[in-house]
């Protein structure tokens, strides 16, 4: 069954390289159409995680009826070929045998990665997951995107495909100390993401002038080492140059991640923007086998022209997995 939106969804591309490709591609969502076998509960898809080696999927499972259903971790993802889909699954793929309740008149999220598929072809491709409503039978509902080779005409203000993200980006990182996370969480711009726990999401601020950098220091500065550096920089030498005449045409965004060991470390992997939503994907950098029992926090400032985000409404910013 299919069904229009009456919610439209924002367009969303992402530039990628796929592995052991040397053409870059892109991902591109136009779909404005719900598929579905049951009326009532369907699938979007919110947004494609580049950071890592495998592109991730993050999906919003919606039920809007007055029954309860359940599904599995088991997903698919398939190509359209000669008005067919096909598996594009490279090899074996192991997932948990449970079931996973889904309320009536609910929503979830829920991440689905492409390590085990192959996405090097151009065509249009689905992610497609099945469900039931308790009465033996199981009813499919997906959601597509097209793979085309990327455009020469990129938006600037994203990281160019193939480029380092800190040679796109003025990118510094501080160390803070650890800090009260439900203190800081106040007032982030993307507050109401942090409570879903399909996906990792951290808190993000946006300072538009010194003023408001200032305040955010003498709020947290007192109780923590914003003048130490740990083998760094320290925040307030990171931010000592981000004066008036910098605000007046920039703004400032400041990821804050905490970490139950100062032995890991943090960067920034990329930066997604197409006007409409913007993210920043940060990553673990290092994985040691052993860590020091010491509760960090780092700070990881990103500077933006205003004009590039003054039309975004969607903010958020992900961790992913150790590189």
């Amino acid at each position: 069954m299919k069904k229009t939106l009456s919610l439209v969804l924002a367009l969303i591309t992402l530039l990628f390289c796929l592995v052991g490709c040397n053409n870059s591609k892109e991902i591109v969502l136009t779909d404005e159409d719900i598929h579905t076998d049951y009326a009532g509960v369907y699938l979007t898809l919110s947004s494609v995680d580049t950071s890592g080696e495998h592109k991730k999927f993050n999906v919003v499972w919606h039920n809007e009826t007055n029954q309860e259903f359940t599904f599995g971790e088991d997903f698919y993802i398939e190509i359209l070929e000669n008005d067919e889909w096909k598996s594009v699954l490279t090899e074996d793929m192991i997932v948990e045998s449970i079931a996973l309740v889904f309320p009536a008149n609910s929503t979830k999220e829920k991440t689905y990665s492409s390590e085990y598929f192959d996405l090097s072809k151009e065509g249009t491709y689905r992610v497609r997951c099945e469900f039931s409503p308790g009465d033996g039978k199981r009813y499919n509902t997906w959601v597509t995107f097209e793979v085309k080779k990327a455009s020469a005409d990129k938006n600037d203000n994203n990281q160019p495909g193939g480029t380092d993200v800190h040679d796109a980006f003025d990118i510094r990182i501080s160390w803070a100390n650890w800090l009260d996370g439900t203190t800081v969480d106040e007032g982030c711009l993307n507050f109401a993401q942090l409570a879903i726990s399909s996906v990792h999401h951290i808190p993000l601020q946006k300072f538009s002038s010194r003023s408001e950098l200032e305040a955010f220091k003498a709020r947290f500065g007192e109780d923590n080492s914003f003048d130490y550096g740990y083998n760094g920089k320290s925040f307030n030498e990171n931010t000592a140059d981000y004066d008036d005449a910098f605000f007046e045409e920039n703004d400032l965004f400041l990821v804050y991640v905490d970490a139950n060991s100062g032995s890991l470390h943090f960067d920034v992997n990329s930066i997604f923007n197409d006007g409409q939503s913007f993210c920043i994907y940060v990553n673990q950098t290092n994985n040691p086998e052993d860590v020091t029992d010491d509760m960090a926090g780092w700070f990881i400032t990103v500077a933006m022209p205003k004009s590039a985000t003054e039309n975004c409404t969607a903010f958020d910013a992900i961790m992913g997995y150790p590189q």
